[in-house]
């Protein structure tokens, strides 16, 4: 994947977060919004004082003429921080029979990091593989971008056939992304989740609470269900490994793709996150764009 085809998708991506109802469009302008007592661009409402408001806020005519205390609630419109965590880990170098997972994260953190610049977001991002990671603080200029979208880019070529270094899990990126969210942040992760444990939803629990998370988990049909014949051959770029795909073998392999697709499911079902699905096989700006309108 090069610079220049993930500078390209800028086009694609203007009509993502434009035409989606809120709440289920995660890319809908409309989060920028923020209440705020007293003071803002536009008048929401009244409602009584609570214990804690800023008295600057009160409302003294409505005070006096309700003989109870009343504040003014106002809205104004904030820049948004977006945090793209993208997986180019050597599990993602693998597609059976469209582009490889990697690629499809790629143009997926592209099309996404477009669409909220045009909203007036501030994009950050944390690409990562199995050896190192880059990181880079919010900004919203086409210079930033295009520097965020060259690493990404040089990530993605990175990847090889030839096993060594994989295996890493996710939990070392979470880690980091715990110490540096605040609050009031749209997270998109953009990964195939392959070795996701107990220790990394522990890790997304807190940052759930107070910000909109978004996964993008992408995966490949032959991870979910192997071809029904004779002498398979499969290989990691070092060894191989010949078996029937109507054995014991690819039955085993089939519960295990399905007890991993119900962790995530039931992820998505508990916290209040939305997991989208993003497979290889269909052009990733279309399903981005269907993700909108149906949220999980």
């Amino acid at each position: 994947m090069s610079l220049a085809e993930l500078m390209a998708l800028e086009e694609a991506a203007k009509s993502l977060g434009a035409k989606a109802p809120a709440p289920v469009s995660w890319l809908h302008p409309g989060a920028h919004r923020s209440r705020l007592l007293g003071q803002g661009s536009t008048f929401e409402e009244m409602r009584p004082y609570q214990h804690g408001d800023d008295i600057r806020a009160l409302d003294w005519k409505l005070t006096l003429r309700a003989g109870r205390p009343y504040v003014r609630l106002c809205s104004e419109e904030r820049e948004r921080r977006v945090l793209l965590v993208v997986d180019q880990r050597q599990s993602m170098f693998f597609g059976s029979q469209g582009k490889t997972k990697s690629v499809i994260a790629a143009e997926a953190a592209a099309l996404c990091a477009w669409a909220c610049r045009h909203q007036g977001d501030r994009v950050a991002a944390l690409i990562f593989n199995d050896r190192r990671s880059e990181m880079f603080a919010p900004g919203s200029s086409r210079l930033h971008l295009s520097r965020a979208l060259a690493a990404l880019a040089g990530f993605n070529q990175e990847l090889t056939a030839v096993a060594g270094g994989g295996g890493q899990t996710l939990t070392p990126w979470l880690s980091r992304i715990a110490s540096r969210v605040t609050r009031g942040w749209l997270l998109i992760l953009i990964s195939d989740g392959l070795g996701w444990g107990d220790e990394d939803t522990q890790l997304l629990k807190p940052l759930t609470s107070d910000n909109q998370v978004v996964m993008l988990q992408i995966s490949d049909p032959l991870e979910r269900q192997l071809p029904q014949m004779d002498n398979l051959v499969v290989s990691d770029g070092d060894r191989q490994l010949r078996f029937d795909g109507g054995g014991p073998v690819a039955s085993a392999y089939r519960r295990r793709w399905l007890r991993f697709d119900a962790r995530f499911s039931l992820l998505a079902d508990t916290l209040p996150m939305t997991r989208i699905a993003v497979t290889t096989t269909q052009p990733t700006d279309l399903q981005l764009r269907a993700s909108l309108g149906t949220g999980r």
